[in-house]
């Protein structure tokens, strides 16, 4: 082996590593899979978020479908998504482990990637924020019906 593919194999393996450590490091789950569904790359989050206590190793070797099983809208996606064609998808906010994720499956040249994001914090705060308007309503209706009280008993008057 010359100096120059020495050299070409050193960069081929630094730019590797560098994509490795993007996704490991990634503030979302991302997980890959080919054609036929079967895992070809994993980050930790990603295995967190599906409610899977194994390693990136571990899931690598899996089918998509046995690593999603525990989430069945993601399921019937996926597999309906590998027998019939691929195509982009978004779904609703899943809740797995009591968390809120938002999921969306985009289409790389050997397979899809599935980007996973936890919307937990989101989701309370939107609650929150649902039921600090609702209280706001009630209370202008019933500053409505006082107004409305304080004008006919000064018409009274």
């Amino acid at each position: 082996m010359g100096v120059v593919e020495r050299e070409e194999e050193k960069a081929a393996y630094e730019v590797k590593e560098f994509l490795v450590s993007i996704i490991a490091n990634a503030p979302y789950g991302i997980l890959a899979f080919d054609l036929e569904g079967e895992v070809i790359m994993a980050n930790t989050l990603a295995i967190k978020y599906l409610g899977k206590k194994m390693s990136v190793n571990r899931a690598i070797s899996l089918h998509i479908l046995e690593l999603i099983k525990d989430v069945p809208v993601l399921a019937k996606i996926v597999e309906t998504y590998i027998k019939k064609g691929r195509e982009p998808f978004d779904l609703p906010p899943v809740q797995i482990n009591k968390k809120f994720m938002l999921i969306k499956g985009r289409l790389i040249s050997n397979g899809t990637i599935l980007v996973i994001e936890d919307i937990t914090i989101q989701r309370k705060a939107e609650a929150k924020l649902a039921e600090r308007t609702e209280e706001l309503s009630e209370a202008n209706i019933k500053l409505q019906e006082l107004d409305k009280l304080k004008s006919m008993f000064i018409a009274t008057l």
